[in-house]
C-alpha cells in the first residue's frame, strides 16, 4: 500500500474553500485539480509499505495514535505559491507564513508524529519509513498539478500574491486540522482517491 500521514482540515472550511476554486479552475483548465474530500497537510510520506497488517502499517497506525488529543492547529492561508518554482510550476498550493502560531503548531504535530514514527519502526525492527524525515517543513494544501505533456491548458498565475488577494474572504479564514490520519493512496481513473487506516482526534 502506498500510504502518508496527514492533517485533515474540518470539513466546513473544505466547502468554503471549494466554492472559492471556480475562477482559479477556469483559469487552468487543462491542470489536474485536487477532491475536496483529498486535501490536507502532509505530515510524512510513507510510499509503500507493505499490506494491511504489516509491521510498517502498524509502525504508522502507532505513530498516528500518538497524537490522539494533541492541540489542533488554526492555519490561516495567506497566498498561493507554486512548486518546485514559480519558473518551472508543477504545483499550485495554498501556503501560509512560517512565523504564525498555527504553521509553529502544525510543524510541532509533524515533529512529534516523526518521533513516534521512526520509535515504533525502530521498535518493530524497521528503518523509518517517512521518505521526508529530516526536511524542513512547507506548510501547503495542494490544489491542483500541471497535466504533463504540451495539451496542457491554463498557465498559472504570474502574480500569486495578487491572484490570492481575489479569492472571497470566507476562503481566507483561518482552517481548523480536526485529525491526524494516516491515509493510503489509491489510483483510479479520476485520480488518486485517499482512504483513511487509522484516525486521531486532535483538541479544539
Amino acid at each position: 500500500m502506498r500510504c502518508f500521514i496527514a492533517l485533515e482540515p474540518e470539513s466546513a472550511w473544505l466547502e468554503t474553500l471549494e466554492a472559492a476554486c471556480p475562477p482559479l479552475r477556469t483559469k487552468l483548465s487543462g491542470w489536474r485539480w485536487t477532491r475536496k474530500e483529498g486535501r490536507h497537510l502532509t505530515l510524512a510520506f510513507l510510499g509503500e509499505i507493505g499490506e494491511e497488517g504489516s509491521a510498517a502499517v502498524e509502525a504508522a497506525r502507532a505513530a498516528v495514535r500518538a497524537a490522539a488529543g494533541l492541540p489542533a492547529p488554526e492555519i490561516r492561508f495567506d497566498r498561493l505559491i507554486l512548486l518546485p518554482s514559480a519558473r518551472k510550476p508543477r504545483v499550485l498550493a495554498l501556503g501560509a507564513s512560517p512565523a504564525t502560531d498555527g504553521v509553529r503548531a502544525a510543524a510541532a504535530l509533524r515533529a512529534r508524529v516523526g518521533e513516534a514514527l521512526a520509535e515504533s519502526a525502530r521498535s518493530r525492527g524497521l528503518e523509518n519509513p517517512d521518505a521526508e524525515a529530516g526536511r524542513t517543513f512547507l506548510c501547503h494544501l495542494t490544489l491542483a498539478r500541471a497535466s504533463p505533456g504540451p495539451g496542457r491548458k491554463g498557465a498559472p498565475p504570474s502574480d500569486a500574491d495578487a491572484e490570492f488577494a481575489t479569492m472571497p474572504v470566507s476562503a481566507q479564514a483561518p482552517a481548523r486540522f480536526q485529525a491526524v490520519t494516516l491515509f493510503r493512496s489509491v489510483l483510479g481513473p479520476g485520480g488518486a482517491r485517499y482512504e483513511p487506516l487509522e484516525r486521531a482526534l486532535l483538541a479544539p
